[in-house]
């Protein structure tokens, strides 16, 4: 852990990536004003809605643009999933947070499955060379559901997925998220899986230090936090 804190303590901005949807208060913006923030922070990429996105590749190098299918809670399964997939190869997206729905049917049979088939539809689509990182939706209880997870996870290198992301509902205690990282971390560790974790929630000056401890490699935040985020990382007053 201490290699891995010191190797983002020396280039914080590589492990950020820069969205407005990442603000709890759903805050919006210009594309411009995002593009220029991720380049001044040296992030590794900039998030936006598809409907946003041909701005913001208008402002930004192409390989640090990436945008969200299903975003926010994946409901809207395979179709949804080609759609925006689609879309997403017309605009010549680096990469894509594909958002997986198993918040409310997360022990149907099958279920795990069903995430790869979408997760294996967007990688059709928008091919071998984009960035796919898997929004994992979870239930209030996610401890319940870690053997489910756990499946997932051990089949999503396999998808052509390089990172997780678990996401919670807006009301779960902060305490749960620090046991789900560390419940990932560990797994993803033990198993020996090429996959990166990510964190999107909650994440400011104050937790940004906490999440990097117990071994998130990705941050998502928004512009509005990310100087405060960015000085903590690297330990400027």
């Amino acid at each position: 852990m201490a290699e891995q804190e010191a190797l983002i303590m020396k280039d914080a901005g590589k492990h950020l990536e820069v969205g407005y949807f990442y603000d709890r208060r759903g805050l919006t913006g210009d594309s411009r004003f995002l593009a220029e923030t991720a380049k001044a922070y040296n992030a590794r990429g900039a998030v936006s809605h598809l409907n946003e996105f041909r701005e913001l590749t208008e402002c930004l190098p192409r390989e640090l643009a990436r945008t969200v299918i299903d975003h926010p809670r994946g409901w809207g399964g395979m179709a949804a999933k080609e759609r925006q997939a689609e879309q997403a190869k017309k605009l010549n997206a680096a990469g894509a947070d594909v958002y997986l729905n198993m918040r409310y049917n997360f022990f149907a049979d099958k279920q795990a499955s069903r995430a790869l088939e979408e997760l294996a539809l967007v990688r059709s689509i928008l091919g071998s060379g984009a960035e796919i990182k898997a929004v994992v939706c979870l239930p209030r209880v996610w401890s319940g559901a870690s053997e489910e997870l756990g499946r997932l996870m051990l089949a999503l290198p396999g998808a052509g997925v390089s990172a997780i992301c678990p996401d919670f509902p807006d009301y779960i205690p902060f305490p749960e998220i620090l046991d789900c990282l560390d419940y990932v971390r560990g797994f993803v560790d033990r198993m020996n899986l090429p996959l990166q974790v990510k964190i999107a929630q909650r994440v400011s000056a104050r937790s940004a230090p906490m999440f990097v401890g117990r071994g998130a490699d990705i941050l998502g935040v928004s512009p509005v936090c990310i100087s405060g985020v960015y000085s903590a990382l690297v330990g400027l007053p």
